[in-house]
């Protein structure tokens, strides 16, 4: 995936609108996990990054998140959908809005039916950057 794909669209918000959250990105891909890592941090999102889904809800928990970003991928997909099942079903983190990032065009259909309609939400890769960004915003906002 190039990262002149999600660049292009990108419209940095004015620094008065920026907020300061803490956003978990799972992604594998070192190439975009990197590009995404820079662009939420120019939006003012403070970003932990990891390469697997296998975080437990204890760290979750710990990192004090306010969204994750999870991709859910043919390589990932058993590690993502474990994470997706704890994040959702743990007391600590079940409040954390998880935004699921996928090319697989089968399990959006399988995801939809996984996700809470008040606090998730599901991107189809590749996705315009401001489409994340504003997802983010969305979710964040929705949050308790």
């Amino acid at each position: 995936m190039s990262s002149a794909l999600f660049a292009l669209s990108r419209c940095t918000r004015p620094k008065e609108l920026r907020m300061s959250h803490r956003i978990l990105l799972v992604e594998a891909d070192p190439e975009l996990r990197s590009v995404l890592q820079d662009v939420l941090a120019d939006e003012g999102y403070e970003v932990v990054t990891v390469a697997m889904p296998v975080v437990e809800p204890a760290v979750v928990a710990a990192l004090g998140l306010d969204a994750i970003v999870l991709e859910y991928s043919v390589r990932q997909q058993p590690r993502a959908r474990l994470m997706l099942d704890q994040i959702q079903s743990c007391s600590a983190t079940t409040a954390i809005p998880i935004i699921i990032s996928t090319t697989m065009a089968r399990a959006a259909e399988e995801l939809a039916g996984l996700l809470r309609p008040q606090s998730d939400a599901l991107l189809a890769k590749p996705f315009p950057i401001d489409d994340l960004l504003t997802t983010i915003e969305r979710t964040v906002a929705r949050r308790p």
